[in-house]
This record gives structure tokens, C-alpha cells and sequence, in this order.
């Protein structure tokens, strides 16, 4: 699958929510998540736990760039979380753990994601999913005409993932 993505470091989440309703943005779900990344030799993995329901195995190709970005992935839905993260924990090793409170709206065929996260603060990221033979070119139109709406400049915008943040917080 493929998909356009923002991240920007959003220090008022409320203000964030507030934005998203006035766009006509749906609410869906609020919810504690926990991401573990593996050491792999290409893009990233991570597991994907939520309580409550099936852990997810998201591998993805992203660049590091902090502007839109495209992003292709894979998810396979699996049971046994915790065991499936101790095994690929020892076989592969993790790079960080990633724990967030993720708030998601819907706007169009743009996932808007508030995110907690623990360690690092609050973000807001942008996600157009885009289906086969979808317009990139409108998706990108309309994520930028949100970024105006949420003014979010470019000194906001950032470039890796939570993982990657985390390790240059922690300094490794």
C-alpha cells in the first residue's frame, strides 16, 4: 500500500482537535499504542500493539525528509503480540519502544493523527491513504491546504520516525 505522510512536532493538541472539527474531520477512536522497532537491514518494522486488540507487523519504506513524503507499507494483523515482540526482539534486536496515546480523525482520505507520545511530546501527522490509480497530486493538494489550516511551518515539520526521535533524545 502507499500513502503521503506530514509529521510536525504540535504542541496544543486541543487546539489541534478543535481544527480537525471545523474541517469536518470525523472522529474515530482514542487509544494507547505501543510501537517496538526492529533492527532490519531495509526501512523499518515494528509491532503494533493496542490492548484490547490483534497486534499489528508494519513493515514500511519511507525517506527521511521533512516535507510530504511517500511511504509504502505492508501490515499484517496477527494474535500473540507479546510473544511474537520477545521472539523478534531476540532475533533481530530493537532499536526503541515507542508508547503514545494516538487520537485519529478522519478527513477525506486523510487519517489525521494527535499523538501523545511519551518522551517526546505532542505531534500531529497527516496520512493520505491512497488507493490504486488514486490522484496523488489531489491528496497532496489537500494535505497542504491542512497544513495551512493547522499552520504548520516548516521549522515544525519533522523527518524520522517516533523511533528515530526517541534514540536522538536518549542520545544513542
Amino acid at each position: 500500500m502507499k500513502n503521503i505522510e506530514i509529521k510536525a512536532k504540535y504542541p496544543n493538541l486541543k487546539r489541534a482537535e478543535e481544527i480537525a472539527v471545523r474541517l469536518g474531520a470525523q472522529f474515530q477512536w482514542r487509544k494507547k499504542q505501543l510501537d517496538t522497532y526492529f533492527k532490519v537491514p531495509n526501512g523499518r518494522l515494528k509491532l503494533r500493539e493496542a490492548e484490547g486488540e490483534s497486534a499489528e507487523l508494519i513493515g514500511y519504506f519511507r525517506p527521511d525528509v521533512d516535507e510530504s513524503k511517500e511511504s509504502r507499507y505492508e501490515i499484517v494483523s496477527l494474535e500473540h503480540g507479546e510473544e511474537l515482540r520477545r521472539i523478534l526482539g531476540a532475533s533481530l534486536g530493537v532499536v526503541a519502544v515507542v508508547s503514545k496515546t494516538r487520537t485519529l480523525y478522519l478527513h477525506a482520505n486523510v487519517r489525521i493523527h494527535l499523538d501523545e507520545v511519551d518522551g517526546l511530546g505532542n505531534f500531529v501527522e497527516f496520512e493520505g491513504v491512497l488507493e490504486e490509480g488514486e490522484d496523488e497530486g489531489k491528496t497532496r493538494k489537500l494535505m497542504e491546504d491542512m497544513q495551512e489550516q493547522f499552520e504548520i511551518t516548516q521549522i515544525d515539520l519533522i523527518a524520522v520516525s517516533y523511533g528515530d526521535l526517541l534514540l536522538q533524545v536518549d542520545g544513542l
